[in-house]
């Protein structure tokens, strides 16, 4: 028998645990129906996978290999006009889309293949820069004090200073190379989700099923982990899925100064940075690699915009 006055609680974590798994589930279900039901998002996700394909097929769809120069029969040579049979160029002469650059290289494999480290570098800083910054945020919202004062005036101090000015310096510490710039992007992007975090949290602990988790006799890491940071995760997906783009462009924009991917490497931002002298008198070299690098900041804006829509509780109508 049950004393009157208690709910029965299944042991094992059956029944209930079923209904609170099903619960996440559909509530998780309604939230991807109001994203895909937004169209930003969709044309966003449209762009986003075709990137993903032409990247994950670059071995098939690229003709050539993006660092070996075309030669043999038919060679094109440097700088060379694209050549596409079907629009009434010599059979005799190798095919290129786009033409070849300074060293005899092909542009529309090269363009292909950078999409292999141009796409994932976007949502790995945004990911690891959330991790740190939500875990520093929940900590200092959740302790407050002393610990509190000293993360965020750390948080301050990084955000002080302009976002690629800073990234530039910790390159030039670290020194050269693709992890050190995804590592400096990384580093100037935590404060951000940090604060955010924090913000979150000092709301959500005043709310009732926090006090009530106190009074069972929950300890403060647990309310911490249950509670407090799994109610304070919609902000955070918001703003990372609209900082991937800033994140892109950051890191394209170390490369193009020569402090991230290195020739020959094929990453658009480098391309653009190796050839922007080229821009007038053969410009497909850079507004080839630009174009691709366009289209991938527009479908993470997209995407982002669209899972604000979706998840902002004031624009959710």
């Amino acid at each position: 028998m049950t004393p009157a006055g208690q709910v029965p609680v299944a042991q094992g974590g059956g029944p209930v645990s079923s209904v609170a798994g099903s619960a996440r589930g559909a509530r998780m279900r309604e939230t991807l129906r109001n994203v895909l039901s937004q169209r930003s998002a969709q044309v966003g996700l449209i762009i986003l996978t075709i990137l993903a394909i032409s990247a994950i097929l670059a071995p098939v769809i690229a003709p050539y290999d993006p660092l070996d120069p075309l030669n043999g029969p038919g060679e094109p040579g440097r700088r060379a006009d694209p050549c596409i049979h079907l629009l009434g160029c010599p059979a005799d002469q190798m095919q290129t889309y786009l033409g070849t650059d300074g060293n005899s290289r092909d542009i529309f494999s090269r363009v292909i293949w950078g999409g292999r480290l141009s796409i994932p570098l976007g949502p790995m800083v945004v990911g690891v820069a959330i991790f740190i910054g939500a875990l520093i945020g929940a900590v200092a919202g959740f302790v407050g004090g002393m610990s509190d004062n000293v993360m965020m005036r750390g948080m301050d101090i990084v955000l002080s200073f302009p976002a690629l000015i800073l990234a530039i310096a910790i390159v030039t510490v670290l020194g050269i190379g693709l992890f050190n710039s995804v590592a400096a992007v990384v580093i100037v992007s935590i404060p951000l989700y940090a604060r955010l975090t924090r913000s979150a949290v000092l709301s959500t602990r005043e709310n009732d099923y926090v006090t009530a988790s106190r009074a069972l006799g929950e300890s403060g890491p647990g309310i911490l982990r249950r509670r407090i940071i799994p109610n304070s995760m919609t902000p955070l997906i918001v703003a990372g899925s609209l900082g991937i783009a800033t994140a892109v462009l950051e890191v394209a924009a170390l490369s193009f100064l020569g402090l991230g991917v290195q020739p020959p490497a094929p990453e658009w931002g480098s391309m653009i940075g190796e050839n922007f002298n080229s821009i007038f008198n053969f410009p497909v070299l850079v507004l080839a690699p630009a174009f691709m690098l366009t289209l991938l900041v527009l479908g993470f804006n997209l995407l982002g915009d669209g899972l604000r829509d979706a998840l902002d509780p004031r624009l959710n109508r």
